[in-house]
């Protein structure tokens, strides 16, 4: 394989159990992608991109131990050929400033993960060399007015997702709730419809961020 050819070699810090599988889950699915490893905290997520040296460190700014703006400068400053893009669900204009003169490569929403495609893209783009400063970012900071969005999901489809969450298949789904398996994935589908995610991972992602995942039915 030529250097041409090899996949974009990626680790993931996110303290977001659920966050962080779902994301290494989609960008596994990814033949031009391969996930070396994941952290739950700042240090490890050092100690990982000074050991691996990633192409691209998928970078969270709310970790416990030590901050996003802190691990973005010691590995910047470690592993200058890794380029760092947050991946967050907020940012201050502190923190991207500051951000901006550490050097990473930009920023992206987590909200975006479920609409793959375009979050993809912008890793491809900042594993080229682009510096990526997206749009979507202002849109976390500074909600467009006038746009009321998608309907909320029902009753139902949150029982669902939670249990979808807690790993149950349909059939189970279907069991516990009381209905078909085809009624469960009609459910799944007008939900990836609305809400454009393209699989059961990225909806829920996209559940988990809009905190839409509480305890699963009994």
């Amino acid at each position: 394989m030529s250097d041409r050819d090899d996949p974009i070699r990626v680790v993931i810090a996110e303290d977001d159990a659920l966050l962080r599988g779902c994301l290494g889950e989609l960008l596994g699915e990814e033949p031009d992608f391969a996930v070396l490893g994941t952290a739950a905290d700042g240090e490890e997520a050092v100690r990982l991109a000074k050991r691996l040296r990633p192409d691209l460190l998928l970078l969270d700014l709310d970790l416990p131990v030590l901050g996003g703006v802190e691990v973005a400068r010691a590995v910047r400053a470690a592993a200058p050929e890794t380029r760092v893009v947050v991946v967050t669900a907020y940012a201050t204009a502190r923190n991207v400033q500051s951000l901006v003169e550490i050097g990473v490569a930009g920023f992206l929403a987590k909200a975006k993960v479920a609409s793959f495609g375009e979050f993809v893209a912008g890793l491809r783009a900042a594993h080229a060399g682009e510096v990526c400063l997206q749009a979507a970012v202002l849109e976390l900071l500074v909600p467009p007015s006038g746009s009321p969005g998608p309907a909320a999901p029902t009753a139902r489809d949150l029982d669902v997702l939670r249990l979808a969450a807690a790993g149950c298949s349909d059939k189970e789904i279907a069991r516990r709730l009381g209905m078909r398996p085809s009624t469960v994935r009609t459910h799944l589908t007008k939900l990836f419809r609305r809400y454009g995610a393209h699989s059961k991972a990225a909806l829920l992602l996209l559940a988990q961020e809009r905190g839409w995942l509480g305890p699963a039915p009994r």
